[in-house]
């Protein structure tokens, strides 16, 4: 068993491990329970199986505490010589400000992608608004089958609609492919969140998250929805980063979340 899992880990994640094995505050072999103040969830099942992997290989705390705080090292090295964040914005500008455009920004991501896209918005043009935002994306996977693409959308139940829930999702996927994706050989998969679609004020929440990760690699987090107002007139706020380990842990949050069914696929 290889040690991948624990290159994972964010850096507060793994000091904090690191610490705790050093100064021998967890005893061997490691239990769910011990690491539950230090891991996410969606990360923990395979550091506990690593953890004890290195133990079964004859490692002391002491041992595993060096090897987590190597990694930190090595992770903080690689976080000191990464490009700077950069400024994304849409609306007015005024002298002497510098920052990149979101609908530029955005259009670069989606032309770069080779293996993956993860997209999640608040809210979605339809039409020929939507055809402008996501043609190059369509195009790509088109181009490239092997490109995988997920979309986390918002799904808005009408002020006292109570149709099941299998009827509303049937009718916006109807609508997804005819009126908020370009005409292609390839659709996303879509995810949304069930409790969007609670007829209960008690228990109703929304997917209000505005993100675009590319390739394990690229992260644009922003307060820009997937429309031609947010990205060309609005007033909206974003930050490009290039960062494996944020990008991973972002994909790995939502993914985490489909595993477990807190966000479903539409069908």
């Amino acid at each position: 068993m290889s040690t991948a899992s624990l290159h994972q880990l964010s850096l507060s994640s793994l000091q904090g491990l690191a610490q705790a094995c050093l100064h021998q505050r967890l005893t061997l072999p490691l239990t769910i329970a011990d690491l539950t103040s230090y891991i996410p969830d969606g990360l923990l099942a395979d550091t506990f199986k690593s953890l004890n992997h290195l133990n079964t290989q004859g490692f002391s705390l002491p041992q595993i505490g060096l090897l987590l705080e190597t990694i930190a090292q090595e992770r903080q090295l690689t976080l000191h010589n990464r490009p700077p964040p950069e400024l994304v914005w849409t609306g007015p500008e005024a002298p002497g400000t510098a920052s990149r455009d979101t609908r530029v920004v955005v259009q670069e991501l989606f032309q770069k992608a080779q293996h993956s896209v993860l997209v999640a918005t608040y809210a979605i043009d339809q039409n020929a608004k939507a055809d402008a935002l996501f043609q190059v994306l369509a195009d790509r996977m088109d181009a490239n089958p092997s490109l995988t693409v997920q979309f986390f959308i918002n799904l808005i139940r009408p002020h006292n609609n109570t149709d099941p829930e299998s009827k509303f999702i049937k009718e916006f996927n109807e609508r997804f492919r005819r009126n908020l994706w370009p005409p292609g050989q390839r659709l996303p998969q879509v995810f949304y969140d069930p409790r969007s679609l609670s007829t209960g004020s008690g228990s109703k929440a929304c997917l209000h998250t505005k993100c675009v990760v590319v390739d394990e690699t690229h992260v644009f987090i922003t307060s820009a929805n997937f429309t031609e107002a947010a990205h060309h007139r609005n007033i909206e706020t974003g930050i490009l980063l290039k960062d494996g380990a944020i990008a991973k842990a972002l994909q790995q949050q939502f993914n985490s979340l489909v595993a477990h069914s807190k966000l479903r696929p539409l069908p």
